[in-house]
């Protein structure tokens, strides 16, 4: 085995690698045709033939469709209607489930039950802190451990260490005495 050198740690090998970009010859570099680099850059050339465009004719609401693989080879066609397969993309949203006029079942159906029974409890809590505090402890009455957003009294987002010290009990511990309201959900 070789003594190591200041080459072989991490601070020898960047100095070593420094010292050498810096003997590196910088120039800009020239595209050009040939091996020899390029030169000046000659005038434009003649304009060339129009190119294929997009196919006259069509109506307004029409489209431009391929009619096979050969490039180029198109045609205006009316937009296509209805859909395809097994389902339909359509989405009902409504108190109960509409006739179906296709026959064909949605990919998705959302629909809700006005007289469904909703439970009582609710799913956030606001609390506000009036006296500004470095500890803000909130009870609250949600069925989970809930997210906590703090703001100021200006409105403006706050931090602070967010302890959860029983199922309904919440802590807050900032670094300065703070007034304002937590939101929790």
């Amino acid at each position: 085995m070789t003594n190591p050198t200041d080459r072989d740690t991490l601070p020898g090998f960047l100095k070593d690698l420094d010292r050498r970009l810096r003997h590196v010859e910088q120039r800009p570099v020239r595209l050009g045709a040939g091996d020899g680099g390029g030169g000046t850059p000659g005038p434009p050339g003649p304009a060339g033939p129009a190119g294929p465009g997009v196919a006259p004719g069509g109506t307004a609401g029409q489209i431009l469709a391929k009619i096979d693989g050969t490039d180029y080879n198109t045609e205006w066609i009316d937009p296509p209607t209805g859909g395809g397969g097994d389902s339909v993309d359509e989405v009902y949203v409504g108190t109960s489930q509409p006739a179906d006029p296709t026959g064909v079942l949605p990919k998705l159906e959302l629909w809700y039950d006005p007289d469904a029974v909703l439970s009582p409890i609710s799913q956030a809590y606001t609390f506000t802190q009036a006296v500004a505090s470095t500890v803000w402890v909130i009870d609250h009455n949600l069925p989970f451990q809930p997210n906590v957003t703090a703001t100021d009294t200006a409105d403006d987002q706050i931090e602070g260490t967010v302890v959860y010290t029983s199922p309904t009990r919440v802590t807050i511990t900032f670094s300065a005495p703070t007034a304002g309201t937590a939101y929790l959900s």
